[in-house]
């Protein structure tokens, strides 16, 4: 959950037994940056969630539920959001602009040496308007399952090839859908 503070969002732990404010925990806070999205792992150790670094930039990062240091899996040089977990809790996923386009990318994480392991790999290759992730954050959630991501993808069709000529005024139609003065042939 994210508990709003003085200075802005941070990541607290709250029982789901409706006692509600009794027992809020905070997991992590960052007097610079509001703290998002967050996602329990399957055995419910660790907690994955988004930060923002910059201006259209945002990292992922894991903190134990225990308590202790959040540990960086992005390096926030980018826009990395949506984090999610597999159900073994080995990977993280995550959505990224760092090819360009939206696309799925993983981490490797070692629960028990509490920390990111490897290289970041890409899982999905989105690269064209043709076939992508859209943009508009809203509508993007991504579901996990054992070997596989749910996630919306929309397609752009081919624009037919076109051309504009010049219409007298006089000869254009009252509800033209292209400016008056042309013709799309």
């Amino acid at each position: 959950m994210q508990l709003r503070t003085e200075r802005g969002y941070d990541l607290a732990l709250v029982p789901a037994d409706g006692r509600g404010a009794a027992d809020v925990r905070v997991l992590a806070s960052d007097p610079q940056s509001n703290l998002w999205k967050a996602r329990l792992s399957s055995d419910q150790r660790w907690v994955a969630f988004t930060g923002v670094t910059g201006p259209g930039t945002a990292a992922v990062y894991a903190v134990p539920v225990a308590g202790g240091e959040r540990i960086a899996v992005t390096s926030g040089e980018f826009f990395d959001d949506r984090p999610r977990w597999p159900p073994d809790g080995h990977v993280i996923y995550f959505l990224s602009t760092r090819s360009g386009f939206l696309d799925v990318w993983g981490r490797r994480f070692d629960p028990d040496s509490r920390g990111a392991v490897g290289e970041l790999f890409p899982i999905t290759h989105f690269n064209s308007p043709a076939r992508m992730i859209p943009p508009r954050m809203v509508q993007v959630g991504v579901a996990i399952s054992q070997d596989r991501l749910i996630l919306p993808v929309s397609e752009a069709k081919a624009l037919e090839r076109f051309s504009v000529e010049s219409v007298p005024a006089a000869k254009c139609p009252r509800r033209s859908r292209v400016p008056c003065g042309l013709r799309i042939l």
